[in-house]
């Protein structure tokens, strides 16, 4: 095989820097959950493909097997989510949750399309640019406050200060980037092509590691772990690997000893005289860790080689089996696994006090998973074969919750699914995350194998255990990694696959229908969002006949969504006329008769109407559709829910 030419390094380098770039301007915006944003992704990403087709711009690359079952999976997984509009809760939501698939699935058949084997470690380059870059700006909005805003979660919710949730406005978001970030520099720091890349790549992992732990997310870290070990498990340079890891983790320690004897930069309050002071100190104190694991890097270049390249005795296998083996029974005869259980599944506690890293780190309470998770079962119980709908879990949960607590996600994205989507919905879940992952452990048995194969593994399978425990399907900036590595393994990077484009004709066609779907739905939502920004903006301005229009034109380009009629309501009420605002909200209603927020608009206008029982049965209605409210010590009041005129 020869050296590659010119042309394929600056093809390679294209590549790996929009992938880094296009990864920062998803994580940048709140890590890419915003409804825009989403569409935006959409509509590019299915041009492109559209484009590609058409014009033959895509390699000629036979599609692998596993690559047309993880599609398939995600094509029906987008078919159910819009077919459940005919029975779901919310139609506007479902809506937003198909454009999700459509999303996820664009990402998928842009990366199977553009790659060919041997260039998944190109796209694993950028990507890791990516997850550095936002790591790091994560890291240094904690350590340099005075650059970055506040994460818009901590200025609503200021208990969650200690923990690191800025850009992606969510601490187990952050997490699981940098836990990203940690597994692919991890692997450069053995398979860089060149000492100086080897060594700074091990020079970021302290300042990586930093960032996990100011988030405070043990879930992350818990999906490190698997990816550690699946890493190591799965690349034949394991010991260099592992020296890397290990030089990382030794060097943070510096800086984690510095942050843990600073209780306010610990705790977030960096806007302090003391925080202001202490992490300033505490970012001299990283780069010197950082420094100081580059420069060790560096000067064990040598060492590290030779060990790739020396052949282990054959004890080792067996000895590191039997240390493995011995380490989890001790691990399970002293963590006292049942008690752990049950403070796991026992309801949280209500606090509103700042929580400290230290404490929320080695505290075995679920934060509600366990409730979220036994909803969301209930849910499934509810409608086995179709669910509640996508996207009605919210709903659902403000009327059959446990927990005073306002839930958007069920923190899982299989259990939400089997709510949401019933039994099919939660096999196509699980084809869509096991096929790549099997594919790839398939691989590890040929004698040659590509080297990308290992932090590919290792990626999917951090991914598949986050959104198993998490809500980072909806956050792209947290599970898009997971998604470009299901398509590397599934697809012909990763895939002994000839090349060649017999068969594709009628895949072509299918894809180009259903990329034509997808720009169309992005352009909805686009539009829609727009036109319900006017309204707002219209009406922050008081020119209430201009935000009545349009809104009305929001409504005509989503007809089954409450939230153009809801913005509607808003300005036929400070218009004056009541009917009509009372008329836009039983629309609204009538689309979203799970959402509290209508139902407790309605019980305002009813009162403006002098309806007052009515408006009493409105707010009740909200009441028991908010569970936040429902379990409140106290019963609700009409004057707590706006009603006393």
């Amino acid at each position: 095989m020869g050296h590659p030419s010119e042309t394929e390094h600056r093809t390679a380098l294209f590549v790996a820097v929009l992938v880094a770039a296009g990864f920062i301007a998803i994580a940048l915006p709140q890590g890419g959950q915003g409804s825009v944003v989403r569409a935006v992704c959409t509509a590019v990403l299915w041009t492109a493909i559209i484009l590609g087709l058409a014009f033959g711009a895509w390699p000629r690359t036979a599609i692998p097997r596993p690559a047309l079952v993880t599609g398939t999976a995600l094509g029906a997984l987008a078919l159910l989510t819009g077919a459940s509009m005919l029975w779901g809760s919310d139609d506007g939501r479902t809506f937003q949750e198909l454009i999700r698939v459509l999303s996820y699935m664009g990402l998928f058949l842009v990366v199977v399309l553009a790659t060919r084997h041997g260039s998944a470690r190109t796209w694993l380059h950028g990507l890791g640019i990516g997850l550095v870059a936002v790591s790091l700006i994560a890291l240094f909005s904690r350590l340099l406050p005075g650059l970055f805003p506040p994460a818009e979660i901590q200025l609503q919710r200021p208990d969650t200060l200690a923990r690191l949730a800025y850009p992606l406005n969510y601490w187990n978001g952050d997490g699981m980037v940098a836990a990203g970030a940690i597994l692919l520099m991890g692997w450069l720091s053995a398979a860089a092509e060149t000492r100086w890349v080897r060594a700074l790549a091990a020079a970021t992992l302290p300042l990586l590691a930093l960032t996990l732990f100011f988030t405070s997310s043990r879930g992350s870290m818990a999906a490190l772990g698997v990816g550690v070990v699946v890493l190591l498990a799965a690349d034949r340079r394991r010991g260099v690997v592992a020296a890397g890891l290990g030089l990382g983790l030794l060097t943070t320690l510096i800086s984690i000893g510095f942050v843990l004897g600073s209780p306010a930069l610990l705790n977030g309050l960096v806007l302090t005289e003391p925080g202001l002071s202490q992490a300033h100190i505490a970012f001299v104190v990283a780069l010197a860790a950082a420094l100081a694991a580059g420069v060790l890097r560096r000067f064990l270049d040598h060492g590290l080689a030779s060990l790739s390249r020396r052949k282990a005795p054959p004890w080792v296998r067996p000895v590191a089996l039997g240390a493995g083996a011995v380490l989890i029974i001790l691990l399970l005869l002293f963590a006292n696994p049942l008690q752990r259980i049950e403070q796991f599944t026992a309801p949280p506690a209500v606090d509103t006090s700042n929580v400290e890293i230290s404490s929320h780190l080695f505290n075995d309470s679920g934060s509600g998973r366990y409730q979220f998770w036994s909803a969301a079962f209930e849910a499934f119980e509810s409608a086995p074969l179709t669910g509640i709908g996508a996207g009605g879990f919210q709903g659902w949960w403000g009327a059959h919750g446990t927990l005073p607590l306002y839930v958007e996600n069920a923190h899982s994205l299989p259990l939400e699914t089997l709510g949401d989507l019933g039994a099919p919905g939660f096999l196509l879940i699980l084809m869509m995350l096991i096929t790549p992952l099997v594919a790839g452990f398939r691989r590890l048995r040929d004698e040659i194998r590509d080297p990308a194969l290992a932090p590919a593994l290792a990626l999917l399978a951090t991914g598949i255990l986050a959104c198993s425990i998490d809500w980072v399907w909806e956050l792209p900036a947290a599970f898009v990694p997971a998604m470009l590595a299901a398509a590397l393994l599934a697809g012909p990077a990763l895939s002994p696959a000839p090349e060649s484009g017999r068969g594709r004709f009628g895949f072509g066609v299918l894809v180009i229908l259903i990329g034509w779907v997808a720009i169309l739905a992005s352009a909805s939502s686009l539009f829609t969002e727009y036109k319900i920004q006017q309204s707002r903006d219209a009406f922050d301005v008081s020119d209430f006949p201009k935000a009545i229009l349009y809104a009305r034109q929001a409504r005509a380009l989503q007809p089954w969504a409450a939230a153009p009629r809801f913005q509607e309501m808003f300005a036929q009420e400070r218009a004056g006329d009541i009917p009509a605002a009372l008329a836009a909200a039983d629309q609204a209603i009538a689309r979203a008769p799970t959402d509290w927020a209508l139902w407790h608009s309605k019980a305002r206008l009813l009162v403006a109407a002098d309806d007052l029982p009515g408006a009493l049965a409105a707010g009740f209605a909200s009441v028991y559709l908010r569970a936040d409210e429902r379990l409140a010590p106290a019963p609700a009041l009409p004057e707590d829910l706006g009603l006393a005129p």
